[in-house]
């Protein structure tokens, strides 16, 4: 036996006689009695579905093997469970140690066992149509690094890959147990084959995509500037044909820091949509998500305006992760300045917005927080035009009144949003190689240049990333490389199964509708595994953002046929969603009008009668801005904030609002109109310069008057009653003040 003088022999050593000091034996147990572990416990595997169907395609090749020695799992269980059990199949202690004829186990119904290792075996035998497996026994009072010990050396199982070495060498630096770490380092004599200097000549290269990175990798072996301590032909060899194999990037702890890097701008704001002082942000977001009641469906964002349904086989919560996280990449990383560009960076900082941004779409994903609903409802787009407009006017020495500011912002906004928008995400194929060096990559990790990101981040979408691998080219691009950065951090394969050409067209145009179900999870603890089972549950409910016309492929057999662009001011037929909520009173079903733009009413009713339908509809999902005068109205959902803020804005230079609620009719404060309008779901609005039409008034009108300009508004003729002391005479005109009016009102 190993002395204390070796740390590590003697320790494992020690845990060795451990184990087998609470070994109860091995027995045949049914898979229903068997769970397994949390993947974040110490010293564990995450579940790896291509690993099960590897397994599972062996199997069928082989058969299962589920009864031998070579294939058994360990599983721990309480020693009164234990004796129940033995009792109750007339087994004693001894007959689970015999190692030629295993006997089988009858635990009670509820009985479960914990599997330490063998997640997958079992996984892909119950695929199989297995229904029991050969287990291991220890008690549950095995020692936990033991216990440990027993995760981490567990036969036949997967690989680790380098991060999970990594990782767990560092939990046990951590907690300063160097015999365990030692365990998990490379020898020192092999260490020092791996050099500092060969390690920066090759971190980043791309062999697997790159043919110049293959062709650099050989020169660097051929004349031993890497690793010039292998020195045998043959090692050099074997060298060289795992670095030219290597998937991906060629990774080093220096890229992992830059990489890191990259991902702290959306890491800091996936933290804002948190509350404060969580622990865990994968399960603090996944105990917010939930679609469950909300009517909507699950999607996935194409690009920055378009949403299509999500594929079945997706992974849902993983899948809405994963987009929060791209449109972190898109809008909140800090760009890698690039001494050769000449053009000028403005620290103007639009961070606010975008978080607003991010809030909105995890709200739509089906995520929810107070973090969430602020960022959500604040208008900060107007606050950052203000700004701006009031730091130039300061910078100018300009007198300037707030007023004039807001109306500077609101048209600012105003022409902002009448500018043409990108839709490239669905309809540009993505390239990841590329032959030209003018689109090469010039970084290998952390944020590409600034002009290169302005060129990728149209792209950063969860097909384009996630899609099929693309052949070999000289040089990989800058969206390769941050494709690579993703996959380092939260892996491919479940993306790539869910988002390949057989569900996206290879990213080439939209899908066919799919009917989609609304659902989410329940609570912090809820696992992936169950979101297939609540899909099949409540399958066959419609989508609420399914498209019309899907658009072929241009490899299609069929005839090419081209269409002229849509002319001006008509939207795109692939944005096309479900009916809108229909707004009792202002509309028919046969007249129901699109969100968010001007409407003309279309059906012949009196003021008080569209006001009696819409309270009596008691419709909740609609905000209804009513311009009476001119026989138009905007409608909005509750959920459409942005748009619904800024239509109020526009309208607020020179127009009242009125609200009715059961204090009757009143002037809202404009600094509040917003809150007030989702508050009461209507807003009658009417111009500052005088609304009546009369040659003897002029000027802003009250809250009186305005009430009853509406209730004698005739929309089958369009004019008014005239007021009883209504006469021939003109009279002088009187001035009145704003706060006359307001006191007045």
């Amino acid at each position: 036996m190993d002395s204390p003088d070796n740390p590590l022999g003697y320790r494992t050593n020690q845990l060795a006689l451990q184990k087998l000091q609470y070994y109860q034996g091995c027995a045949i147990i049914e898979l229903r009695h068997l769970m397994f572990e949390p993947d974040d416990v110490f010293g564990g595997r995450q579940l790896n579905e291509r690993n099960v169907k590897r397994l599972l395609t062996i199997f069928e090749i082989e058969g299962c093997g589920n009864l031998e020695p070579e294939h058994r799992v360990a599983a721990i269980i309480d020693q009164e469970t234990l004796t129940k059990t033995l009792t109750h199949t007339n087994l004693s202690r001894q007959a689970l140690l015999d190692p030629t004829n295993q006997p089988r186990l009858l635990l009670e119904r509820d009985a479960r066992l914990t599997c330490v290792y063998g997640k997958h075996r079992l996984k892909a035998g119950e695929a199989f149509g297995e229904n029991r497996w050969l287990v291991d026994l220890y008690l549950d009072v095995l020692p936990s690094e033991a216990l440990t010990q027993l995760r981490e050396e567990s036969t036949k199982s997967l690989r680790l890959t380098d991060g999970e070495i990594y990782r767990t060498l560092r939990l046990y630096q951590t907690l300063q147990n160097g015999a365990q770490e030692q365990k998990w380092l490379l020898e020192e004599r092999s260490a020092s084959f791996a050099d500092s200097a060969s390690v920066r000549l090759v971190e980043g290269l791309m062999p697997e995509c790159s043919l110049g990175d293959r062709r650099r990798i050989a020169e660097l072996v051929e004349s031993k500037q890497i690793f010039p301590l292998i020195s045998g032909v043959e090692e050099r060899k074997i060298l060289q044909d795992k670095l030219v194999s290597t998937p991906g990037r060629l990774i080093s702890l220096n890229t992992l820091i830059q990489d890191t890097l990259f991902l702290e701008g959306p890491a800091k704001a996936l933290h804002r949509l948190c509350p404060p002082k969580f622990i865990n942000l994968r399960k603090t977001m996944c105990y917010q998500w939930s679609l469950v009641g909300t009517g909507r469906s699950l999607e996935i964002q194409r690009s920055e305006q378009d949403f299509t349904p999500m594929p079945s086989s997706a992974s849902p919560f993983a899948a809405c992760m994963i987009q929060l996280w791209l449109f972190g990449l898109r809008h909140l990383v800090q760009q890698h300045n690039d001494a050769k560009n000449n053009r000028r960076n403005f620290g103007w900082s639009t961070e606010m917005f975008s978080l607003s941004k991010l809030a909105i779409l995890a709200d739509r994903l089906g995520f929810s927080s107070d973090q969430i609903k602020v960022l959500r409802t604040e208008n900060l787009s107007q606050k950052i035009a203000q700004g701006f407009f009031e730091s130039l006017c300061k910078e100018e020495f300009c007198r300037f009144e707030e007023r004039e500011v807001q109306s500077m912002s609101n048209r600012f906004q105003s022409s902002l949003r009448n500018l043409p928008k990108y839709n490239e995400g669905p309809t540009e194929r993505a390239h990841f190689t590329t032959n030209n060096t003018d689109f090469m990559a010039k970084r290998r990790f952390n944020s590409p240049t600034q002009d290169q990101y302005e060129q990728q981040r149209r792209h950063l979408f969860l097909e384009q990333v996630f899609g099929d691998d693309q052949p070999a080219a000289q040089y990989p691009t800058p969206l390769g490389v941050t494709r690579d950065i993703l996959f380092c951090f939260f892996g491919k394969e479940i993306f790539r199964e869910a988002f390949n050409s057989r569900d996206i067209g290879s990213s080439e145009g939209p899908t066919e509708p799919q009917n989609e179900i609304p659902y989410g999870n329940t609570g912090p603890n809820r696992m992936e595994t169950d979101e297939t089972s609540l899909r099949d549950q409540t399958a066959g409910q419609p989508s609420q953002s399914s498209r019309l016309d899907p658009v072929e492929e241009e490899d299609s057999p069929s005839e090419p046929v081209e269409f002229d662009p849509h002319p001006s001011g008509t939207p795109d037929r692939d944005k096309t969603e479900a009916a809108p909520p229909l707004a009792a009173g202002f509309e028919d079903a046969s007249c129901n009008r699109p969100l968010g733009i001007k409407n003309y009413l279309s059906v012949h009713r009196k003021v008080t009668e569209i006001l009696q339908m819409w309270y009596q509809s008691q419709n909740q999902e609609l905000v209804v801005v009513f311009l009476f005068e001119s026989r138009t109205y905007y409608k909005f959902t509750t959920g459409d904030g942005y748009n619904l803020r800024s239509t109020l804005q526009d309208l607020a230079r020179d127009h009242y609002f009125l609200l009715i609620n059961q204090y009757g009719v009143g002037i809202p404060d404009m600094n509040k109109a917003y809150e007030e309008a989702l508050k009461e779901r209507l807003v009658l609005v009417a111009k500052r310069d005088n609304p009546k039409q009369r040659r003897n008034e002029e000027g802003s009108i009250s809250a009186d008057k305005l009430r009853e300009y509406v209730y004698n508004y005739n929309v089958h003729t369009g004019k008014r009653k005239a007021p009883d002391d209504q006469s021939g005479k003109r009279n002088v005109p009187m001035q009145r003040s704003e706060d006359d009016v307001m006191e007045e009102a």
